[in-house]
């Protein structure tokens, strides 16, 4: 998780998951054959790619904390499942850049 923490960082965002969605990614990641070499692929497709999407949507954006929960929703057909849920559980305003880096500037020509 902590590669990951850090890419949020970069978009000035942070990450915090409650007990029960850290349990969740373990049970989830974990294969008596495989041990823990599934873990990856559970972040992935159940935490990096959710949070992908919303990034993608603008749903978050720099400057929110996204807490990630693991507990009984109501699904589509009225029966109840366990799913990770993501909720912004702050923002704080952060200063947008004026300028183009110089780095940037310099691709740009």
């Amino acid at each position: 998780m902590r590669p990951l923490r850090l890419q949020m960082a970069e978009q000035e965002m942070m990450l915090k998951l409650t007990e029960a969605a850290r349990l969740a990614i373990a049970e989830a990641g974990y294969d008596p054959e495989y041990g823990a070499r599934p873990l990856r692929r559970v972040i992935q497709n159940q935490i990096q790619d959710p949070l992908s999407e919303g990034m993608l949507s603008e749903r978050y954006v720099p400057g929110d904390t996204i807490l990630i929960d693991h507990r009984e929703v109501t699904g589509e057909d009225g029966g109840l499942t366990k799913e990770f849920v993501f909720e912004v559980s702050e923002h704080k305003e952060v200063e947008k850049a004026d300028s183009i880096p110089d780095e940037f500037e310099a691709l740009l020509q």
